[in-house]
C-alpha cells in the first residue's frame, strides 16, 4: 500500500496536459499505481467522497501531487477533476469522473500509445515538443468501481 506524506497547500500549475520530458507507459503506470493509493487511503468509493476535498493539492512528495477541484463539463454540468502533478513535469494523469452525466474520463500523455485510449486529433498544438502523444479514455458509467479497474490496467504498465 501507498503511504504518501499527503499534506495540503498549494503548488506550481502549469497549463493542463503539457508536460516537460518524455513520458513513457511505464510512467504512466507509477502515476496511476499512485492514484489509486491515494483513491485507498482517502476512502473514496463514489464521486460523493470527494466532497470537502474541492480546491485541496495533495502532496506525495515535494516533487509530486494530486489536486483535486470542480470542472466545468458538458451541458451545463460540473465534473470532478483529479489531476496528478510532478513538479518540472507536468500533468501525464488527469481524470474527470461526471456523475451527473455518468461518465468518466482518463487523459494521459505519452510517447507510447496506450492500448483501449484514443488518440486526440494530430494537431500540434496537442503534442508537445518531446512527442508525448495526448490520449483518452471515457467510459460511461455510474459506477467508480470501472474506474479504479481503468487505473489498475495502467497501473500494470509501471
Amino acid at each position: 500500500m501507498l503511504r504518501s506524506l499527503l499534506r495540503r497547500g498549494s503548488l506550481f500549475k502549469p497549463p493542463t496536459l503539457f508536460c516537460f520530458m518524455k513520458l513513457r507507459k511505464a510512467d504512466i503506470g507509477k502515476t496511476a499505481k499512485e492514484t489509486l493509493g491515494f483513491f485507498e487511503e482517502h476512502n473514496i468509493v463514489s464521486p460523493s467522497s470527494f466532497n470537502g476535498m474541492f480546491g485541496h493539492t495533495y502532496f506525495f512528495d515535494t516533487q509530486k501531487s494530486i489536486v483535486i477541484r470542480r470542472a466545468n463539463s458538458e451541458h451545463g454540468t460540473t465534473a470532478i477533476g483529479c489531476e496528478y502533478w510532478i513538479q518540472g513535469v507536468g500533468n501525464p494523469l488527469n481524470i474527470k469522473i461526471n456523475p451527473s452525466l455518468s461518465y468518466y474520463r482518463i487523459i494521459v500523455k505519452s510517447i507510447d500509445l496506450i492500448d483501449g485510449y484514443n488518440r486526440f486529433d494530430e494537431s500540434d498544438f496537442m503534442n508537445d515538443i518531446f512527442g508525448n502523444i495526448p490520449q483518452e479514455r471515457t467510459v460511461k458509467v455510474k459506477d467508480i468501481r470501472a474506474l479504479m479497474s481503468d487505473l489498475e490496467n495502467l497501473a500494470r504498465l509501471a
